[in-house]
């Protein structure tokens, strides 16, 4: 029970850490894009 146990604590861990990292490229993609968007507003 005890090693299922961590077996599935590993498993999520690993989706978890999967899911920020794909979360945090997203977030740098998006602050990308509004900083060129705010440049291109304020040259207008």
């Amino acid at each position: 029970m005890l090693i299922k146990d961590y077996e599935l604590r590993n498993r999520l861990g690993n989706e978890g850490i999967r899911y920020c990292k794909a979360n945090f490229s997203k977030m740098i993609i998006m602050k990308k894009y509004l900083d060129i968007f705010n440049k291109i507003l304020i040259s207008s």
